[in-house]
C-alpha cells in the first residue's frame, strides 16, 4: 500500500518548499506561476485519486488471503473397565480434545475382550474327538495337527493378513498357529514354557517371558523379555525389563509401549524412549501415546516429552480403542 505524506505536492513540483520568483521568457512571472499551480493541482489530484483507489483493493486482498478459523476436529475413544464381579464389564466413551466422558450401555455378559472384533470364530466340530473348526465367511478349517489329532485350548489372536489367522493352541506344548483360509494349518512358533501371551498387535503375536520362582509356591519374577513373533515364526526380543512385563500396546513398526508389574509404563519410538507411572492404552499416531494413571487419562508426545491431560474417567481403564 502506498503511503501518503501530506506534503507530497510541493516536492513533486520541484520547488523544494520555496516559490521561485523568476520571470518567464515574456516577463510575466505571475502568469507562469498560476499555470504551474494549476498543473500541480491537477497532478496532485490524480495522485491522490490513484492512492484512494488502491487502498480498498489492498484491504480486500488481505481479507481473501487471511486463513479462516476452523473448529478443532474431535476424536471419540472407547475405554474398557473390568468388573469381574459384575455381570458385565463397563464401557466409557471420551471425546477429545474437550474430555467429555459418557458411559455406554453394553449387553449382559459383555467383556473387554469383545472390544477387538475379529471376522472369525472358533466352534466345536461336533465330532466325538472334541475337535474345533475355524469358521467365518469363506472359512471352514478343521484345527488338527499333521497327524490329524485335534488341537486343544485354542485361542484366536488376530489376523496375519486377510487370508491367514493367528491362533494359540495346545498340543505337546503351546504353539502359535498360522491357519490359511485354504485349509493349511502350520505351527509357526513354539511358545516357551515360561512365557505369557500378551495378545496380537501390529500384525504380530506378543509374549513376555518370566523366571520361575525358586519353589513351587514362589511367584514368577523378572527379568522379563518382550518378544514379538511375526507370520513367518521369527521371534524378536523388543525390550528387556528387570520386572515382569504385563501388557503391551503397539503402534507402527517403530512404536510400542509396555507396562511392568510395578505399574510403570515404558514407551519407545525408534531410538527415543520415555517412561512414567501408568498403563499404556493406545497409540493415537506414530508419536502420541494415550496412557492412564488411575482414572486420569493423558497423552504424551514422544517427540517433545510433553504430557497433556485428556480426560478423567469414573473408573480406571485397562483397554482403549478408537471408536469404529
Amino acid at each position: 500500500m502506498q503511503r501518503r505524506t501530506g506534503f507530497l505536492f510541493p516536492r513533486r513540483l520541484g520547488y523544494n518548499g520555496r516559490m521561485s520568483k523568476r520571470k518567464d521568457a515574456e516577463g510575466n512571472w505571475v502568469g507562469g506561476l498560476i499555470k504551474s499551480l494549476v498543473v500541480a493541482l491537477m497532478f496532485g489530484g490524480i495522485v491522490w485519486m490513484a492512492d484512494q483507489k488502491t487502498q480498498p483493493q489492498a484491504s480486500a486482498a488481505k481479507m481473501v488471503v487471511a486463513p479462516a478459523k476452523t473448529a478443532a476436529s474431535s476424536t471419540v475413544i472407547l475405554f474398557g473397565v473390568p468388573a469381574p464381579s459384575a455381570s458385565s464389564d463397563k464401557l466409557f466413551a471420551a471425546t477429545l480434545p474437550d474430555g467429555t466422558v459418557k458411559e455406554r450401555n453394553v449387553e449382559p455378559g459383555w467383556r473387554i475382550t469383545r472390544m477387538a472384533t475379529l471376522p472369525l470364530t472358533i466352534q466345536a466340530s461336533g465330532k466325538s474327538d472334541g475337535g474345533f473348526v475355524l469358521s467365518g465367511t469363506d472359512w471352514d478349517v478343521p484345527l488338527r495337527t499333521k497327524s490329524a489329532a485335534p488341537y486343544q485350548e485354542i485361542a484366536l489372536l488376530g489376523m496375519w493378513d486377510a487370508s491367514h489367522a493367528a491362533l494359540t493352541a495346545q498340543t505337546n506344548g503351546r504353539v502359535v498357529l498360522s491357519v490359511s483360509r485354504l485349509g493349511e494349518v502350520r505351527e509357526a512358533y513354539r511358545i516357551p514354557e515360561n512365557a505369557n501371551a500378551l495378545g496380537f498387535r501390529g500384525g504380530a503375536a506378543w509374549f513376555a517371558t518370566y523366571q520361575p520362582g525358586e519353589g513351587i509356591e514362589s511367584p514368577p519374577q523378572g527379568p522379563s523379555d518382550l518378544v514379538r513373533v511375526d507370520a513367518s515364526g521369527t521371534s524378536t526380543v523388543m525390550a528387556t525389563s528387570p520386572q515382569i512385563i504385563t501388557s503391551v500396546v503397539v503402534g507402527d513398526s517403530r512404536t510400542f509401549a509396555y507396562q511392568t508389574e510395578t505399574g510403570e509404563v515404558f514407551a519407545q519410538r525408534g531410538e527415543r524412549k520415555w517412561y512414567a507411572n501408568g498403563r499404556p492404552l493406545l497409540w493415537l499416531d506414530d508419536h502420541r501415546l494415550l496412557f492412564a494413571k488411575g482414572i486420569i487419562v493423558s497423552v504424551v508426545d514422544l517427540e517433545t516429552d510433553a504430557i497433556q491431560n485428556a480426560a478423567t474417567l469414573p473408573l480406571a481403564p485397562t483397554a482403549a480403542q478408537l471408536e469404529p
